[in-house]
């Protein structure tokens, strides 16, 4: 979130090729902005706990609501759309399951702010990939910041995910 948040990777690769120029580099301020939480078991409520330590603003979502943590560590629960649209920042804390596979794909992309960020370290399936480019192409999303893919051992580079065509889950 924190190097999403101030474009750290566009830092380093620019310094990596010598140029120390800061132009276009500004990043966001986490005091103030909205964090939206999908899952609020441990690691999720860790997540808050981080988030309100950076002055943020919860808004959480998970199908099985912990009203002790909602009051103890200062969050609000809200409906899975209303997360999506209050986000700046959103973090997915979920297991993967049937039900979660491409939870965020185009309609929820759609929802949130324009330059929200998306912070996916869970599953790789409950984005779609599809959809991910798009709303990065189209600016919709500021960044995403990622550990997981859903195909990763085809994936050798990032550069070659962004690059190459989409991945058909048939050539798997």
């Amino acid at each position: 979130m924190l190097a999403a948040a101030r474009q750290l990777v566009d830092a380093v690769e620019r310094t990596r090729r010598g140029n120390f120029a800061q132009k276009d580099l500004r990043g966001i301020e986490l005091r103030g902005k909205t964090l939206g939480v999908v899952g609020t078991g441990r690691i999720g409520r860790r997540v808050i706990e981080i988030a309100r330590g950076f002055g943020m603003k919860v808004a959480a979502f998970d199908v099985m609501p912990d009203e002790r943590a909602e009051t103890e560590l200062g969050f609000r629960y809200l409906p899975f759309s209303e997360v999506l649209a209050a986000a700046d920042i959103l973090t997915l804390h979920l297991p993967a399951t049937a039900e979660t596979e491409d939870l965020i794909s185009d309609a929820q992309f759609e929802q949130m702010k324009p330059g929200a960020l998306l912070i996916n370290t869970v599953r790789g399936n409950i984005v779609s990939v599809a959809a991910l480019v798009r709303a990065l192409a189209s600016g919709k999303l500021r960044a995403a910041g990622l550990d997981v893919l859903p195909h990763e051992p085809l994936v050798r580079e990032e550069a070659e995910f962004f690059r190459g065509p989409p991945l058909e889950k048939e050539n798997l």
